[in-house]
């Protein structure tokens, strides 16, 4: 068993002997395994400076949520202030612990949504703010909060609690950081809504919370194999059609490796299934305007659901990962999504086809100028003059005025 000081390291989707073992992630490798990491009343001296690297990696660059909890002493010292976790913070910690040694009844340091937090679904567990305001005032009041010294820029304070003087402090805040997220929570005794919960049933709002933060924080984490689906717009290097074309599909994808860096020499392969059920199988092709990005083009008219499977293989052949992704089609309705026209594909059409674009004020002049242009396209060919009425007619009248002059001559 732990003693009471050891630090507790719980992996989910891990068996406890594997935690045991392994520790807290020591490698890019292993760390980016997971979606999100919480961390609880942590001291600074549990991470190695390649530790604090790796954490501020796999926010900015793996796209991992990250939620840190405030214990009594974990925002203070400047040691946190200038490491790369104090970096990860969406405030700036401050060395003062605000504890409140009022008996429990007199105590009113509670849990307060702010106006973006009314704005956020996952912080909310009813449908109306009644009930809501209702069910946070039935949570037991904190003792023990941790003071910050400001807010980051671009970060939000999502709940607050008021002190004694009236003011209102942050005690949730959250940012986004670089590609993933981080929040941190300056309570220190969270604990006390469920020890002093006042039924059983009062403990399931709480899990229930904690759940709705947990997908949060992995809702928007990236995959090692991320799709993109462009409609109407077609680059792909592979596939001989229009750069703006309302049927065309784009199919972008980008392949990362175990420590999320970015795999140029990989085979794409989309199967994708139309609505008829026909199979459609392409290959990714490297993009002309960023490397490591793969991507190919469908055009279709056909309506329905479009499904698409993506393989990633190795150049030795194995596999690197696969997903899946899809959309809808519906080209009739298409021409109504927007009442302004698609003048940029008409340009487009106008360039190729050596035309132009006429506006409404121009028609007049330019019916009155077409006998003066000349036509773009000419064709020349032989007509045999023979196979002309006209000439037997001529021919025929020619003899009858030839055998008349004769007669009237006395010719033969």
């Amino acid at each position: 068993k732990e003693a009471y000081d050891e630090p507790v390291i719980i992996a989910l989707g891990e068996t406890e002997s594997d935690q045991r073992s392994r520790g807290f992630p020591k490698t890019a490798e292993e760390l980016f395994e997971y979606h999100a990491i919480v961390l609880d009343d942590i001291e600074h001296d549990f991470f190695t400076q390649e530790q604090f690297l790796l954490l501020r990696q796999f926010v900015s660059m793996r796209g991992g949520g990250l939620l840190m909890l405030g214990g009594q002493e974990t925002l203070r010292g400047e040691a946190l202030r200038n490491s790369p976790l104090g970096e990860l913070l969406p405030v700036y910690p401050d060395d003062a612990v605000v504890m409140n040694d009022a008996p429990a009844e007199t105590q009113q340091w509670r849990w307060e949504l702010t106006r973006e937090g009314w704005l956020q679904p996952w912080l909310r567990l009813t449908d109306n703010e009644e009930a809501e305001k209702k069910l946070l005032g039935e949570r037991t009041p904190l003792g023990v909060v941790n003071r910050v010294s400001g807010l980051k820029p671009g970060a939000s304070v999502l709940a607050e609690w008021t002190d004694e003087s009236g003011i209102r402090r942050p005690i949730m805040a959250a940012q986004k950081f670089g590609k993933g997220k981080s929040a941190v929570i300056m309570a220190g005794d969270l604990w006390r809504w469920a020890m002093h919960r006042q039924s059983l049933e009062a403990e399931a709002p709480l899990m229930a919370a904690w759940r709705q933060t947990i997908r949060w924080l992995i809702a928007d984490v990236p995959k090692r194999l991320q799709i993109t689906i462009e409609r109407g717009n077609s680059s792909a290097t592979n596939q001989t059609v229009n750069r703006i074309n309302p049927l065309a599909t784009t199919l972008r994808t980008a392949v990362y490796d175990a420590e999320f860096k970015l795999v140029d020499n990989v085979k794409l392969t989309y199967t994708i299934t139309a609505p008829s059920g026909k199979l459609i199988v392409l290959q990714g092709e490297p993009s002309e305007f960023q490397a490591g990005l793969f991507e190919t083009s469908l055009v279709s008219n056909e309506e329905g659901v479009f499904r698409v499977e993506v393989i990633a293989l190795a150049q030795d052949g194995s596999e690197l990962g696969r997903g899946e992704a899809g959309w809808t089609s519906e080209p009739s309705a298409e021409e109504f999504e927007q009442l302004l026209p698609n003048t940029e594909w008409m340009k487009q059409i106008a360039e190729e086809t050596q035309g132009e674009i006429i506006n409404a004020q121009e028609l007049e002049s330019f019916a009155n100028g077409l006998p003066e242009r000349s036509a773009p396209v000419t064709e020349s060919y032989v007509y045999p003059i023979w196979h002309e009425p006209w000439v037997i007619l001529c021919a025929i009248s020619f003899f009858c005025l030839e055998w008349g002059i004769r007669r009237k001559s006395g010719l033969a």
